[in-house]
């Protein structure tokens, strides 16, 4: 198993104003392919930097990927650094200044004489293609190590990645390949999952691994080994053990599940259709629900009635209702749900409602959610609780908030019950 080092290029990795998700991705791309991502350095746009962090990426490992600084600005300085890592001075390539005037030309546009930097390449190396952007990428070795360079912005550096530089290593190095089965389970919490699996994952035969992976509820569990049968296999045994929280079962090199298309899935096996009426979480399930392809044949569209009002106006909930009981109820969320499912005449509906914060309302503490389901066999609520840190994270609330809807929405389609996550989840 071959051992890569990745340098990420940019001030703006270092200064929070651009999320790394580089890192990440090629992180899991490798480990599919059988490879160990075992140093990942991130540096400013400086060339001494950037030329020390490739020198040192060198240094340890089977081949160096880096990734951004190849662009047209002053501040793009990746092909410098390769060069000045490689002892080589740069030049300027023909048939790359053609292909950069080629694609302007195509887009009717003049090219930058800036634009033409993109056109050289460090003495002895090689362009790799982009077929997304501008920039080309850069296969060089040096020190006997095989480095690619490749661009930032993170569409154009995955298409590379895939096109270029999978082809090489695989070319180059003779790692055996894993195959990795994901279990996706929700609102679960790693310590529960890790505990149902503690003595499975204590009798895993070698070359046999599981991994975790929290975010905000949702954990995946990544079963990996050596041959496609055996990851199924283990991976099935994990499935038993943690139960009707798992909500997809994927392979690796698929594309990723979510609960939102899992929720879906469901609702297309039964031949359904949604619709939502969301406050708290305003426009997130629609947000999550229309993200997965294909949700327009089910998801017949929702309201955010955040208001007082706009709950009567746009989901029907009757007036004395609401002065009553107040916005942040039980009868409210089923009223709403059972409002937008009559408005949009859907065969499900979902609501949410509840105090995302700062601070109390109607005398509930952030945190607090109501979700309501409706169908045609009549209205569920549910209260869920959320406390600790999550509850003073306005953000937090709101997304741990649509995931939890969307978890009860599958467990209510499924015929599932709240499960283990009843110790703060309550029917009302």
């Amino acid at each position: 198993m071959s051992r890569i080092a990745l340098v990420t290029v940019g001030d703006e990795l270092l200064n929070g104003a651009v999320v790394d998700t580089s890192t990440a991705w090629l992180g899991d791309q490798l480990a599919i392919e059988g490879h160990d991502l075992v140093l990942s350095i991130s540096v400013q746009d400086d060339l001494a930097a950037i030329s020390d962090a490739i020198l040192a990426a060198v240094a340890r490992a089977d081949a160096v990927i880096v990734a951004g600084g190849l662009g047209p600005t002053s501040d793009d300085l990746t092909r410098l650094g390769v060069a000045r890592a490689a002892r080589v001075e740069v030049e300027q390539r023909k048939e790359l200044v053609e292909l950069i005037s080629a694609r302007y030309a195509a887009r009717k546009l003049q090219v930058p004489s800036q634009a033409f930097v993109m056109a050289d390449l460090p003495i002895g190396a090689n362009a790799l293609t982009n077929n997304s952007g501008s920039a080309p990428g850069i296969f060089m070795v040096i020190d006997s190590v095989p480095l690619f360079a490749l661009p930032g912005v993170p569409h154009e550096m995955r298409d590379m990645f895939i096109g270029e530089v999978v082809p090489e290593l695989q070319k180059s190095f003779s790692g055996a390949q894993r195959y990795t089965v994901i279990l996706r389970v929700s609102l679960l919490g790693e310590s529960m999952i890790s505990e149902r699996l503690g003595e499975w994952e204590r009798t895993l035969p070698s070359g046999v691994s599981v991994a975790y992976l929290a975010s905000l509820g949702d954990v995946e569990v990544k079963v990996s080994a050596s041959n496609s049968a055996q990851a199924h296999d283990y991976a099935a045994r994990a499935a038993e053990l943690i139960g009707d929280s798992i909500y997809a079962i994927d392979e690796a090199r698929l594309p990723r599940s979510t609960l939102a298309s899992a929720v879906l899935h469901l609702l297309r096996n039964e031949g359904a259709t949604l619709a939502t009426a969301e406050s708290l979480t305003g426009g997130g399930l629609g947000y999550l629900l229309t993200e997965i392809p294909g949700a327009s044949e089910i998801y017949l569209g929702g309201a955010i009635a955040y208001q007082a009002e706009s709950k009567h106006q746009l989901a029907d909930v009757p007036e004395e209702l609401i002065s009553i009981r107040g916005t942040v109820d039980a009868q409210v969320a089923k009223a709403m749900a059972r409002g937008i499912r009559q408005r949009l005449d859907s065969t499900w509906a979902l609501s949410t409602t509840g105090v995302a914060g700062p601070g109390e309302f109607e005398g509930h503490p952030a945190g607090t959610l109501f979700v309501g389901v409706s169908s045609a066999a009549g209205e569920r609520a549910f209260k869920v609780v959320l406390t600790g840190q999550m509850a003073d994270d306005r953000a937090r609330v709101r997304g741990a908030s649509a995931a939890h809807a969307l978890d009860l929405l599958r467990r209510c389609i499924a015929g599932l019950p709240i499960g283990a996550q009843a110790r703060f989840i309550t029917e009302e």
